[in-house]
């Protein structure tokens, strides 16, 4: 008798394990987009697999976002590779739901938007596709259960909060293509240990890796180029920064210096791509080095893309360029962004209030600094001559003294 209680005891223990193991077990279930929410709403407690088939749109995933708030007993791993139509995970997409756990994102998909997936407390993996370019603000904040991302090499910008308070993640493998690294990114990653910036790294924003406690090695690729730390966004307290040592970075960019990090960079760009090219630059000092047959049509293109992106100083070069005879009234009038320009020897008429208003301008420097005048007849009579070797008496001069006033050379 003894034997058979025995034997049904370990009966019953082993149909209990198979249970909890059949539980354990994630059940797959391929739907097409129209009944994919539908397919979420029945599903059981567990864990479970939605493959997700067929054109879906911004309506599809909100109708999938409310199927899984709505069933929070389950585990759900959404695959979407399967899917076509979508170019966006719009902000808020997936926000709060503590059901996802796993998300694979369908090629096509160009970026995630704010808050994307914010509060998916349970959220382990996220897989990117390689069509991403950017990861918006706050778009995995307080994914308590991220382990670890990948990001593509198609990504350029990487949002403000975007991995903040992801207190599990410990592996982050950073793109070579990544610009910028936003204010507060990694903040409160308490389990993260290393990280490496890769060279395409131009800035870091304020406390990105404040408050990470294990933080033990931050390791710059590009340890060549001058690194410099900020407390304000516009440089003016800026501080030259040694980052070859992994384990003084991480102390640094952990604790003591947890403000904007930045290099100095140069980009080499032909005038019909430097808008373009000025129109996305991230946070940072830039030379903007620009060759090509220049007028006064791109030069109002390029102010309109400095004034449009005061975030990025920059120093204009033009002194290869060619073909550009005049810098017109106004040119570069309110250019914040503006903190050096050179001008080519082909200029030989400077237009009134050209640079009026450029309040970080410290430097205008002439290739041809052979004789100028100034006046204030746009018929040029009656000219004073100056002297425009001292490239900062030059900007007192064009954006205060004599900024109302015509230059040009004879």
């Amino acid at each position: 008798m003894k034997r058979m209680i025995t034997l049904l005891a370990i009966i019953f223990l082993i149909l209990l394990s198979c249970t909890e193991l059949d539980e354990r077990i994630s059940k797959y279930h391929e739907t097409n987009s129209n009944n994919v929410a539908d397919t979420i709403s029945k599903l059981s407690a567990g864990r479970h697999t939605v493959n997700v088939n067929g054109e879906i749109n911004l309506v599809t995933i909100s109708n999938i976002k409310s199927a899984m708030i709505n069933n929070p007993d389950t585990e759900i791993t959404l695959d979407l590779s399967g899917s076509t139509g979508l170019n966006k995970i719009i902000s808020g997409a997936f926000e709060d739901c503590s059901s996802l756990v796993n998300i694979i994102i369908p090629d096509g998909v160009v970026a995630i938007g704010d808050f994307a997936f914010s509060g998916c407390e349970n959220l382990v993996s996220v897989t990117i596709p390689a069509s991403v370019i950017s990861i918006g603000d706050n778009a995995f904040n307080s994914c308590d259960s991220l382990v670890s991302i990948t990001i593509p090499d198609s990504v350029t910008s990487i949002g403000i909060y975007a991995f903040s308070s992801c207190i599990s993640l410990e592996s982050v493998i950073i793109s070579d293509s990544v610009i910028s690294i936003g204010d507060n990114v990694f903040y409160c990653c308490t389990s993260l240990e290393s990280i490496t910036i890769p060279g395409s790294v131009t800035t870091i924003g304020e406390s990105a890796f404040s408050n990470c406690h294990s933080l033990a090695s931050v390791t710059f690729k590009d340890t060549a180029s001058t690194w410099y730390y900020a407390s304000e966004d516009d440089y003016s307290d800026s501080k030259l920064i040694d980052v070859t040592n992994a384990s003084d970075n991480a102390a640094y960019l952990r604790d003591i210096y947890p403000v904007y990090w930045y290099k100095e960079s140069t980009i080499v760009v032909t005038t019909n791509d430097v808008v373009n090219t000025i129109s996305k630059l991230s946070t940072g000092k830039y030379t903007v080095f620009v060759t090509g047959e220049m007028d006064s049509t791109k030069v109002s293109n390029i102010k309109l893309a400095m004034i449009n992106n005061s975030k990025a100083k920059i120093t204009l070069d033009l002194s290869d360029c060619t073909g550009l005879k005049e810098i017109i009234s106004e040119a570069f009038k309110n250019c914040s962004s503006l903190i050096n320009i050179i001008l080519p020897e082909s200029v030989i008429v400077i237009g009134d209030n050209a640079f009026s208003g450029c309040d970080s301008l410290a430097s205008i420097a002439f290739e041809d600094t052979s004789t100028w005048y100034y006046t204030e007849n746009s018929d040029y009579t009656d000219g004073t001559k100056i002297d425009v070797t001292d490239t900062a008496a030059n900007v007192k001069y064009l954006t205060d003294i004599y900024c109302s006033y015509f230059w040009y050379k004879k």
